[in-house]
């Protein structure tokens, strides 16, 4: 980001072209990372334009699927990750979310009643108790 601003600024260009060749099938000659940054103007003719295509969504989600089973495998991920919620697993999860905090709620109050059932038992037994103060005074 920082290598593009500078191309951007220091050659006064309109924009940059990142580009990273891997594997020769990609135009790499040389088993080596090299991104190159190609400085752009308006209409310059330079050839990297990478056509526009649109492509059925039941491929996208095929290739999604691929792709992410890889990350998955290579990662060691064994949860598997869905491409788009659908509207059914979006309101199952708001239930859940209500679910967890209407019981972190009531566990927050129970825990509220159990401590204040504590400090009452403990004002009773002070009130019970008596201080030297209190003993000095029955033989006075």
């Amino acid at each position: 980001k920082n290598l593009s601003l500078a191309v951007l600024k220091g050659l006064k260009a309109q924009g940059t072209t990142l580009f990273i060749a891997n594997g020769s099938a990609a135009g790499q000659r040389a088993q080596h990372f090299m991104l190159h940054i190609v400085p752009r103007k308006e209409g310059d003719k330079l050839g990297l334009t990478i056509p526009q295509r649109q492509i059925k969504e039941e491929a996208l989600r095929k290739l999604h699927e691929i792709v992410q089973n890889k990350v998955n495998e290579i990662f060691g991920i064994k949860k598997e990750v869905f491409f788009e919620k659908t509207k059914k697993d979006e309101k199952v999860e708001a239930e859940e979310g209500k679910d967890k905090i209407k019981k972190k709620t009531e566990k927050k109050k129970r825990i509220d009643e159990i401590k204040s059932e504590k400090k009452e038992k403990k004002s009773k037994k002070k009130g019970e108790e008596a201080s030297l103060d209190d003993i000095a005074r029955l033989f006075t």
